[in-house]
């Protein structure tokens, strides 16, 4: 995997990004990289539990779409995997939302 190369806002030195992320409370925790160099840290998502169920069984799913030869069986569970994946989406930016308007 190829990784990706950025000039931080704060020192304008270029890294690569190493994603990591902390628990904030009990369930939330924020996805961010940051500047090895001056330490700023970048954001990039929140999860919580509910978030984490629904990305366990994408994965769970890929791993039965890669096991699976039947092609109406594949298109089946696809089609829950881009559904699952709009949920996450949607429901980590109401996460985010909530995050920041907690934070403001």
């Amino acid at each position: 995997m190829s990784s990706t190369i950025v000039s931080c806002d704060q020192c304008k030195q270029d890294f690569s990004i190493s994603m990591e992320s902390r628990r904030l409370d009990f369930t939330i925790d924020l996805h961010y990289f940051s500047c090895p160099h001056c330490g700023h840290e970048y954001p990039s998502y929140y999860t919580d539990t509910a978030v984490r169920g629904e990305q366990r069984k994408v994965k769970d799913s890929w791993q039965r779409f890669r096991s699976i030869k039947d092609i109406a069986k594949r298109e089946k569970i696809h089609a829950d995997i881009l559904v699952r994946q709009k949920r996450i989406s949607s429901m980590i930016d109401e996460l985010k939302e909530k995050m920041c308007a907690g934070s403001g």
